[in-house]
């Protein structure tokens, strides 16, 4: 008997006795996401192992169905600490590193590369300065800065004159060595400085000396 003609039935007060074993099958059957027995069971339980092992046989012999999509392969992601190649055509940033040192009234701008040369260029500022000063003062200018978004060499020379005008004076004589140094001064006046070129071992002694006289 369903359950609604039972519902009915006790509702006009009429006894209805129904058989424990029919009431549990009902209550079972009515039961949300219950399934019989023979639904839940595996689709060849009821064959014989000889009956799956020749449907597996012939199901692995029969072709795949014409225009069948392949399966696909896994896209090749790249990992998280993978370098991302930069554009092409992104000019890498410019780099590089300014010794300087002051004695007296002199302020030497050394490029890096240079620095073998230091203990002449050490003689050579003294002989520039007039003070007679034995006292030095190590600075170091380096590029890229992190206050500066554009790491090109025309944002450097303008980073480095400000340098510049923060560490000289009227009186100060610049000794400039490189032609880096000479390219990020600029159109710098230069009748009190001394510019040398790279080639320091070709240095002509005796001229500069006539030179630091006059500039002194």
């Amino acid at each position: 008997m369903q359950a609604r003609q039972l519902a009915y039935l006790q509702a006009l007060g009429i006894d209805v006795w129904v058989r424990r074993g029919a009431a549990e099958s009902e209550r079972t059957a009515r039961r949300p996401g219950t399934e019989p027995r023979a639904a839940l069971a595996a689709p060849d339980a009821a064959h014989s192992p000889e009956q799956r092992e020749t449907a597996r046989q012939r199901n692995a012999a029969t072709p795949a169905r014409a225009g069948a999509a392949a399966p696909k392969e896994p896209s090749a992601a790249l990992p998280h600490d993978a370098e991302v190649p930069a554009p092409r055509g992104t000019a890498a940033p410019v780099r590089f590193v300014i010794q300087c040192f002051k004695l007296g009234q002199t302020l030497a701008l050394i490029d890096e590369p240079l620095m073998r040369h230091r203990r002449l260029l050490l003689d050579i500022a003294r002989a520039l300065d007039a003070s007679g000063a034995s006292e030095r003062q190590d600075i170091t200018f380096e590029w890229p800065q992190l206050n500066f978004g554009d790491a090109s060499m025309a944002a450097a020379g303008a980073a480095f004159r400000a340098f510049l005008a923060a560490q000289t004076t009227a009186q100060t004589h610049w000794l400039a060595v490189g032609s880096r140094v000479e390219t990020l001064i600029g159109d710098a006046p230069r009748d009190a400085h001394v510019f040398l070129p790279d080639a320091l071992e070709s240095l002509d002694k005796r001229a500069l000396w006539q030179e630091i006289r006059a500039k002194r």
